[in-house]
């Protein structure tokens, strides 16, 4: 036991979980640290009820203590005088707000303006006649102006009032208009949302110019206190699902939303489907382009992507070039993006099928073929393909994480060079890579990304299947997973529509014709304009 006393002595395993740890680099010690001699900073917690003073002092000590003035230096406490000589102050975050806008707009008509009413007529008073603000507003509430103040607005305290004035003055810096990288397109618009949110319903705006765009916000109930904005068509969104989205992002309780992403995961249900049921997209045009169809969009504060719902499986494997091209044109592309998508599933099962089970189907020209390249290979050919699916998507992951034009780089060099490797090594035969190399090409002619992922497991499940019971084997298996994505629903509409079910919808589908005129919506989302009685 001793022996074990030591141990735990010299590494210091028994020590208090409250004791701060120095680095060996470290001297000294720092000046706050949370232990039982110094104690920790505080938390200042306020509900919903709590309303501020009249006591411009009061609101000054109590401000302080909430936003750690005395080791926060961002929290800005501007005092002033008004012109009727009352008292005043200025709380806002530095950096987050536009300090021109608030000195031309805000305090120089206070500190200038002469006021003449009293109680509650003076804040009427100064938020119609002095301020020259668009957008100001009183609020009683601090939890609510503790959050405004936070999100980049600031908050006036003019002595002997009870409710602060907040003016949205937000003017931090962020990423201008760029061109969409995810989404590549040969025609159409090139711009994609940017992060700020009020930059993204504006893009939005610009080309849905009609008095029903409607942009309703929510703020999550998390640590961070995101933003959200439920966009759709008044006059065309069905409000049961609209109602549907708002309580299910009211239901969202954790501690960072960051991200569409994010929220995708809590609305989509069953959580464990791979299918994507909700459309993520960073394109305006292809955004609005579903709202004027009667979806619905979600945007958040801080995320360059929207969120689309419900997403159908035609929605997910559209493209904006599929539009902007002549009919026989946008036919070929459609046809091209379904049928690689196809073959990248099925092709390594039937492949695996035929060689093990059903040597019959084949030529003898492609047998001996077959048998020639696998001659000096020592590993099971289900084996040999499922490590080249594994290698694949190594490198796929690699030319993604790695920036610029390295990462390409790596995707055809790396490819080149391993397969040329593995092929010289006898670790695996000529015939398997190029089954691999077409299911992989094919795999990228998906357009939608997490539709591209989702298909991992369709793919590998399919080859598992060929594995054990050949055709048979595959043919059950791809027959569960087609009838688990029709049975599949986004937000009640089915994965498959307009196709099965079949509806009257004017969205293009596979072989296109023609552009027709036509003011109908998409019916599988039960649009106001298409409901029957």
């Amino acid at each position: 036991m001793r022996f074990f006393d030591w141990i735990e002595k010299f590494f210091k395993f028994n020590r208090d979980n409250a004791e701060f740890e120095l680095l060996e680099t470290e001297r000294g010690t720092p000046d706050r640290y949370a232990s039982e001699d110094y104690p920790s900073v505080p938390v200042i917690s306020t509900k919903q009820t709590d309303e501020i003073s009249s006591d411009l002092k009061k609101n000054r000590v109590d401000f302080i203590k909430i936003f750690h003035r005395d080791i926060n230096s961002d929290a800005i406490f501007r005092s002033f005088i008004t012109a009727s000589g009352i008292k005043g102050l200025a709380i806002y975050i530095n950096g987050m707000i536009d300090s021109d806008r608030v000195n031309d707009f805000l305090i120089r008509p206070l500190v200038r303006k002469k006021t003449y009413k009293s109680d509650d007529m003076l804040l009427n008073e100064i938020l119609n006649e002095v301020l020259e603000a668009d957008e100001v507003s009183s609020e009683k509430k601090i939890n609510k102006i503790v959050d405004a103040i936070a999100s980049g607005q600031a908050a006036f305290f003019i002595d002997g009032l009870n409710s602060a004035i907040i003016a949205d003055v937000r003017g931090f810096k962020t990423r201008s208009i760029g061109e969409s990288e995810g989404e590549k397109c040969v025609l159409g618009p090139k711009e994609a949302f940017t992060e700020n949110l009020r930059t993204s319903i504006t893009q939005l705006r610009r080309i849905i110019k009609s008095p029903d765009l409607v942009a309703e916000f929510r703020v999550s109930d998390t640590l961070n206190k995101g933003t959200f904005a439920i966009i759709y068509l008044a006059g065309k969104a069905n409000m049961s699902l609209v109602d549907n989205i708002k309580r299910k992002l009211a239901a969202i309780d954790t501690t960072l939303v960051l991200d569409v992403g994010t929220v995708a995961q809590f609305l989509e249900k069953p959580k464990y489907m791979p299918l994507p049921k909700i459309l993520l997209t960073e394109k305006p045009d292809r955004t609005a382009a579903h709202i004027l169809q009667g979806h619905i969009a979600i945007v958040i504060d801080g995320s360059p992507e929207a969120l689309v719902l419900p997403a159908t499986l035609p929605a997910l494997m559209a493209t904006t070039d599929d539009v902007y091209l002549k009919g026989p044109l946008g036919s070929i592309l459609k046809t091209v993006c379904y049928l690689g998508a196809f073959l990248s599933l099925i092709l390594p099962g039937a492949f695996l099928g035929m060689s093990l089970y059903h040597q019959g189907m084949l030529s003898t020209e492609v047998l001996l073929t077959i048998i020639t390249s696998r001659k000096m290979v020592y590993m099971p050919l289900g084996y040999e393909l499922l490590l080249l699916l594994l290698v694949f998507h190594f490198i796929r992951e690699a030319s993604m994480r790695v920036p610029g034009g390295i990462g390409q780089a790596i995707g055809i060099i790396g490819g080149i060079m391993l397969g040329q490797a593995a092929v010289s090594a006898n670790l695996v035969s000529t015939t398997s890579l190029i089954i691999v190399s077409l299911s992989g090409l094919g795999n990228f002619c998906i357009p939608n990304f997490q539709l591209m992922i989702a298909s991992t497991w369709a793919r590998i499940l399919l080859l598992l299947a060929a594995w054990a019971a050949g055709f048979m084997g595959l043919f059950v298996a791809l027959l569960i997973i087609i009838a688990a994505v029709a049975s599949t629903k986004s937000f009640g509409v089915p994965f498959l529509s307009p196709y099965a079910p079949k509806t009257m919808s004017q969205r293009p589908p596979i072989f296109r014709g023609v552009v027709k005129n036509h003011t109908r919506g998409s019916d599988y989302t039960n649009v106001r304009g298409d409901r029957r009685i």
